[in-house]
């Protein structure tokens, strides 16, 4: 899972970056809430791995799930038009939802 959150990570932080070269310095901050999630998730696989503790994994996660949909919902207030708006909150909340409980849902059942 390491690898998966890794990619997903980079990926992120890859089209952010093109965003700001492009000089859409709005789009790619905006990106950035969703990195969130495979940060979290990142870091507490190194703690579990320590511990040894599993709960720590799902309440970071959910934690940065929270993180996520709070920062969503202020960049979304930048947003002029109601149907960007509505896209980005619909895209960037679907995205960061599904990958959380994806990555729950693998941390238990693919050990």
């Amino acid at each position: 899972m390491l690898i998966e959150n890794t990619v997903a990570l980079g990926l992120i932080l890859l089209i952010s970056y093109f965003y700001r070269r492009k000089r859409r310095v709005a789009i790619s901050i905006a990106i950035l809430p969703i990195a969130i999630i495979p940060f979290s998730q990142i870091l507490s696989l190194i703690i579990n791995s320590f511990l040894d503790i599993d709960i720590i994994y799902i309440i970071m996660t959910l934690l940065s799930l929270g993180i996520t949909a709070f920062l969503i919902g202020i960049f979304a207030k930048n947003i002029n038009k109601k149907s960007a708006r509505n896209t980005y909150v619909a895209v960037c909340g679907l995205y960061a939802l599904i990958s959380t409980f994806a990555f729950i849902y693998k941390f238990f059942y693919d050990k």
